[in-house]
């Protein structure tokens, strides 16, 4: 169990890792490390991209076993888009209290319909046949 948490959360790190390096390349071109449109700093975005990834990994890491089933990979991948889904809007519109309702639109939307497409398509990866 915990080979399984810690290749989660790796591997949630290393999503994070390549999202980060986006953020910083944007504010390398746009010579500012504050993003004013959403309140934020490039290193609060970072600082989400990490939390979001690190706690969909775990989620990823811990129910590993169950996402051999394609329904359990599905099932896993939705749960894990929470975390994640909660750190994009986090960064882009701050604590959920003042989260206006495209803000949640978009939660969920990420939660039910990327987090259980992604889970299928590592399944597919992993276990699928072409």
């Amino acid at each position: 169990m915990l080979k399984n948490l810690r290749w989660g959360i790796l591997s949630g790190m290393a999503f994070a890792t390549l999202f980060s390096a986006w953020i910083i390349l944007l504010a390398i071109v746009r010579r500012s490390w504050e993003f004013d449109s959403y309140h934020f700093s490039a290193w609060q975005i970072i600082l989400s991209y990490f939390a979001g990834g690190i706690g969909g990994g775990a989620i990823v890491g811990l129910a590993r076993p169950i996402t051999k089933y394609r329904l359990g990979a599905a099932v896993v991948g939705l749960l894990a888009a929470i975390p994640v889904a909660f750190a994009v809007e986090f960064a882009m519109q701050g604590m959920p209290g003042a989260w206006p309702d495209d803000a949640w639109i978009g939660f969920y939307f990420i939660v039910v319909f990327f987090g259980p497409v992604a889970g299928l398509i590592r399944w597919k990866q992993t276990y699928g046949r072409a």
